[in-house]
């Protein structure tokens, strides 16, 4: 089953402070292509598109019961609503593997995890896969919960987390250059 954020305004959106957090960060432009890897009912697509213009998003999931094309134009005519216009974001679907995303070489802007990490049951072959997608000026952007302790598990599925340094050490083995924490 999907898990879909409905907003009921475009105010109600721009309230909610965790999207805000994020979206500082990613900086998105237009005519980028921005991959979400995890990409569920595509909440972040959607929210994402209330405040840029032009990007190509690229959803991906294992799950192809919420990540279809099915799911894509519901979220561009439900967000169309509440920005009171079409959206001028693309929002491509596709069904990735537990060890590969499935996105073309070399042509990702950017690519986004946004609580995805922690799922990942093969994630040295993911981020090589990642890697892999990213053009050469690409950037991968993690978002997780940190742990306060080892052995703390996410709360939300009862998965590990990584702690930041274990996280750091990881993108860096499969070639990333890490630039912030």
């Amino acid at each position: 089953s999907c898990y879909f954020y409905q907003y009921t305004s475009l105010a109600d959106a721009k309230a909610d402070l965790h999207l805000m957090k994020h979206l500082e960060g990613l900086n998105l432009k237009k005519g980028e292509k921005v991959a979400d890897i995890g990409a569920g009912a595509l909440r972040w697509e959607g929210a994402l598109s209330l405040f840029t213009e032009g990007a190509k998003f690229f959803a991906v999931d294992i799950d192809s019961s919420c990540c279809n094309a099915q799911q894509a134009n519901f979220v561009q005519r439900y967000y169309s609503i509440v920005k009171g216009q079409r959206l001028s974001n693309s929002i491509t679907t596709s069904l990735g593997s537990v060890k590969k995303t499935g996105l073309p070489n070399g042509q990702m802007d950017k690519v986004i995890l946004f609580q995805t990490f922690h799922e990942f049951s093969h994630p040295d072959e993911m981020l090589r896969d990642i890697y892999r997608s990213l053009n050469t000026n690409g950037r991968l952007y993690i978002s997780e919960l940190v742990p306060r302790h080892a052995k703390d598990l996410h709360p939300g599925c009862q998965h590990h987390m990584y702690s930041p340094e274990t996280l750091k050490k990881m993108v860096q083995r499969c070639g990333f250059v890490f630039e912030t924490q």
